[in-house]
């Protein structure tokens, strides 16, 4: 691929609008849920299929969960997507709230900070 077809696909990806929202982790093995949100739930759920595949999970107690029952157990399940016309502002504030709704409804653990 030639530097100005590399570069026209960097652009083209970089304009591409990413969906944001609210995701969970759900252990089928131990019926635990582990919710967050995102700014690019695409990029989130690569991570988090990366991060099970080596085991270089950051929090306690997926990392414990994940030692028992291993990765095939686990699954990346998006709760909701937002528009993707809101102001930083507003999707700010709604990430944050629905973040809370959705913990509080499945009575699930906060997946990061």
């Amino acid at each position: 691929m030639d530097s100005q077809r590399k570069a026209e696909t960097r652009r083209e990806y970089k304009e591409q609008v990413q969906p944001k929202g609210i995701y969970c982790v759900r252990c089928a093995a131990g019926a635990q849920v582990w919710v967050d949100s995102s700014r690019n739930l695409e990029a989130s759920e690569n991570r988090l299929n990366f991060s099970l595949k080596t085991g270089s999970i950051l929090n306690g107690s997926l990392r414990q969960e994940l030692a028992l029952h291993g990765a095939e157990h686990f699954g990346f399940e998006v709760l909701e997507v937002f528009d993707p016309d809101l102001s930083a502002y507003q999707l700010a504030e709604l990430l944050k709230e629905r973040r809370k709704y959705w913990l509080q409804s499945l009575s699930a653990q906060r997946l990061h900070g």
